[in-house]
């Protein structure tokens, strides 16, 4: 992972499933319903597409890295050895693997809903560890580069915890996606400033100027495009609920706590059943 190539398929993961999500959500917000009433996801489809796609290219990361370094790595050390030699990259890629799994068994209705989310919670978790570890390897402005990394996937595992507890909050779903779409960009911003052998030609003082530029524009243009998409009949505005500013707010959060907490589980009756067929129409993913 440290060249290019190593920096651009991680990063290209996270902008896949970032900007999958937001255009997904963004979608949704056309149909009239609040954005709240999709959160858990609820769409089998879904969840099968996502998770076969992030298993698949997180597989492909793992055994990139491992048949690389067998083949590069110095022939006097076992080919063991030689296999994990990345260790930390391989590492990476299987906490996302897991993630990719644990999203195509809850489509079959084998995991509780939502498990998927708690385990993406766990892999930004380890991958900021793994970062860490990585920083502590480094120097100058690479040090900053992956300590930044660091805080922003420990950031966004945060941000995914609160937004399983706190499902109402549809600003907070967004910005778990609009974080992974900004480590991926960070990641292919790294990459392209390194050089042949490894190293970066961005120097220190452009470093954070750079990395917060661009969380700017990202947020900029997640906000732009809610802003754009979000259709004003979906009650969970300032006067679309028609009760009025902050009350009418409350009680779309009450709501939608309601709704995570009746939907444990996928096709558990009629209901819920017709549901999963609605959405899945809107989304254009029956």
């Amino acid at each position: 992972m440290g060249d290019r190539k190593g920096h651009f398929l991680p990063g290209t993961l996270f902008l896949f499933a970032g900007l999958f999500f937001l255009l997904l959500c963004q979608r949704r917000s056309r149909t009239g319903h609040a954005l709240a009433d999709f959160i858990p996801e609820k769409n089998p489809a879904v969840l099968l597409y996502a998770g076969a796609t992030v298993l698949g290219a997180t597989l492909t990361g793992l055994l990139l890295e491992a048949i690389v370094c067998a083949a590069t790595c110095p022939k006097d050390l076992s080919f063991l050895s030689r296999l994990t030699h990345q260790s930390l990259h391989e590492c990476l890629y299987a906490a996302f693997a897991l993630v990719g799994l644990t999203a195509l068994l809850e489509s079959r209705a084998r995991l509780p809903l939502d498990t998927w989310r708690r385990m993406l919670c766990i892999a930004l978790f380890v991958e900021s560890q793994l970062w860490a570890s990585h920083a502590g390897m480094q120097s100058g402005a690479e040090r900053v580069q992956h300590e930044l990394l660091n805080t922003l996937s420990l950031g966004t595992s945060f941000v995914c915890a609160v937004s399983i507890a706190v499902p109402g909050d549809a600003c907070v779903h967004l910005a778990v996606w609009a974080l992974l779409v900004l480590q991926g960009v960070w990641l292919f911003s790294i990459g392209a400033e390194m050089d042949g052998d490894g190293g970066t030609g961005m120097t220190m003082d452009k470093v954070a100027p750079l990395f917060y530029a661009e969380g700017v524009l990202v947020a900029t243009a997640v906000l732009g495009g809610a802003a754009y998409t979000r259709n004003p009949a979906s009650g969970d505005g300032i006067e679309g609920s028609g009760e009025g500013g902050r009350k009418g707010a409350l009680a779309s959060f009450g709501k939608a706590r309601e709704l995570k907490q009746s939907y444990v589980g996928v096709n558990k009756s009629e209901t819920d059943s017709s549901m999963i067929t609605r959405i899945q129409s809107e989304d254009g993913l029956l």
